[in-house]
């Protein structure tokens, strides 16, 4: 019986220790999280919010194309604003920018399918030439504006002859590869008021249509 109770001490010992080892070592993560807390408060460290749905969000960026032309960038004074997830800007722009944060930059390629789409054969069409004035000097490449049933619509001149004029109405960007050269300006939580706006503007975001989602005309 001697031997089993000093066994048993034994173990009631070993227990003891090891549940002191986990108070204390779970106590030294709450000091670890405390000092964090403190420093967070009276020393305004900041903990940047990642992009993600509803966020506002501003960027510094260059588009090209393949060719190494450049198409578009932001104005130096005045960074590209918009509210993540609202349809503002094409889809592989957004995937590009979830989950970075301020002062993070990046360069990515958007394929034609997460960009404008490949150009649709539908929206080739032909114009009596008699429509366009007849002392103007029709060319291929020529872009024109028309008026549509939703408004005006840009249409650019694929190939005239005496008869016709074949237009393409695809977007300007339909078929090409999009390159952009990003950085985070700034990530914050979208105010009511701009997410309240964003009901009533959807689309496009007025500062550029190089990263529009739909066609800006």
């Amino acid at each position: 019986m001697a031997i089993i109770h000093s066994n048993l001490k034994s173990l009631g010992q070993r227990l003891t220790f090891l549940l002191l080892t986990i108070i204390v070592q779970l106590t030294f993560r709450s000091k670890f999280r405390a000092v964090r807390l403190f420093r967070t408060v009276f020393f305004e460290e900041k903990i940047l919010m990642k992009i993600q749905d509803n966020a506002f969000v501003s960027i510094e960026y260059t588009l090209s194309l393949d060719s190494d032309e450049v198409i578009d960038r932001s104005d130096p004074d005045k960074p590209f604003g918009f509210i993540f997830g609202g349809s503002q800007v094409i889809v592989g722009l957004q995937k590009g920018l979830e989950g970075m944060e301020q002062g993070q930059s990046a360069t990515f390629t958007v394929e034609p399918e997460e960009g404008y789409g490949q150009p649709i054969q539908e929206l080739f069409r032909e114009i009596p030439r008699e429509q366009f004035p007849g002392d103007m000097d029709i060319e291929p490449n020529m872009v024109f504006e028309a008026s549509g049933p939703q408004g005006p619509v840009r249409l650019r001149v694929e190939s005239v002859n005496d008869e016709v004029v074949v237009a393409d109405m695809n977007h300007p960007l339909a078929g090409e590869r999009l390159h952009f050269d990003v950085k985070v300006v700034e990530v914050r939580e979208a105010q009511a008021e701009e997410l309240e706006a964003l009901k009533d503007h959807a689309g496009c975001a007025p500062e550029s249509c190089a990263c529009c989602a739909t066609t800006c005309d």
